[in-house]
């Protein structure tokens, strides 16, 4: 860690546009509470899970931020090279971070505030100068925000490709869980009435991997999202939650036609052998299928998953190759 003297902060500082309209005594606050950090590369410059209330400008090399997404597949978010910076509405938040900073080269980052300092400790210690540069700070960051927007709308289909990728599974191309846990809510909102929830779990996987190995068995998962998504018709979304587990969003049908499709999707499977699969060998696999329905009640998406596994679990616990529905 190597701290700059002053007037390299100021300079720094004066050329980066969210800085330009401080005066210099507030320019000179900023710089006493910040620090320069070399980075080498491939180093980490936060994580997941750390407290967000910095803001960094990079004065050489390039930063990559990243998210993880449920089914651990990293996602690049965006690069920032020397002179840009990130984290400005880190500060007003002190939250937990969702994504990865990593130095892409030798790196060196000016960072404010300082290691065990926030926003609100600076302007403490500064009080006859803390509404100024308070009142500046947001009407730039608001400025900021209102840009980025307009270059989101503007890039449209770029934006539209990283929800593609954050929301499909990699393997399946059904839906992932990071879809399910973004768009939940706003489904059942815009399904007030009736909307089901179907989960969907192999009881004989283990014997595929076990036997054939996980090759084989990512066919099988494969072969499982074909036929659960074949059957459903528009009205609804196919997940692949986790695992060897899947999920369907049903909307605008009740706990009777929900039902007839789940054992239409049961049967379907059990009746028909992977052998090709399974090295030439019959296999069918049987699964086990809970389902829970809202049919207008007011009632927590997260309530409704957890509903449709448990009755999931009630079924193969029963001896499997069955529907649960309460």
């Amino acid at each position: 860690m190597n701290k700059s003297p002053i007037k390299q902060k100021l300079n720094l500082l004066k050329k980066t546009t969210i800085f330009t309209q401080l005066k210099n005594e507030e320019l000179l606050i900023i710089a006493e509470n910040s620090e320069i950090i070399n980075f080498n590369e491939n180093d980490i410059i936060y994580e997941t899970g750390s407290s967000a209330r910095e803001l960094y400008i990079i004065t050489s090399g390039e930063v990559l931020i990243t998210k993880t997404t449920s089914d651990n597949n990293k996602i690049d978010l965006a690069r920032f090279i020397a002179g840009e910076c990130f984290g400005e509405l880190d500060l007003f938040n002190d939250t937990i971070r969702t994504t990865d900073a990593v130095s892409l080269k030798n790196s060196s980052l000016l960072i404010f505030p300082k290691k065990d300092m926030s926003l609100k400790d600076v302007l403490r210690m500064h009080p006859s100068l803390s509404a100024q540069i308070l009142h500046k700070f947001l009407i730039l960051i608001a400025n900021r925000i209102r840009n980025t927007n307009k270059l989101i709308s503007e890039k449209t289909p770029w934006i539209e490709d990283l929800k593609k990728q954050l929301h499909r599974d990699k393997l399946t191309g059904l839906f992932s869980k990071t879809f399910l846990e973004d768009e939940l809510e706003e489904i059942i909102d815009k399904n007030s009435d009736d909307l089901c929830i179907i989960a969907i779990k192999p009881d004989n996987f283990k014997e595929i991997n076990d036997e054939y190995g996980h090759e084989k068995g990512d066919m099988a998962l494969k072969f499982l999202a074909n036929h659960i998504s074949l059957l459903p018709g528009d009205n609804c979304y196919v997940i692949r939650y986790r695992g060897d587990e899947y999920i369907i969003i049903l909307t605008n049908e009740d706990r009777t036609k929900a039902t007839n499709l789940a054992d239409n999707i049961r049967t379907s499977i059990s009746a028909t052998s992977i052998k090709d699969i399974t090295d030439g060998k019959d296999f069918f696999i049987k699964v086990s299928i809970g389902i829970s329905c809202k049919s207008g009640k007011d009632i927590k998406g997260n309530e409704l998953i957890k509903t449709a596994f448990s009755n999931m679990v009630e079924a193969k616990n029963l001896g499997g190759n069955r529907i649960v529905c309460r």
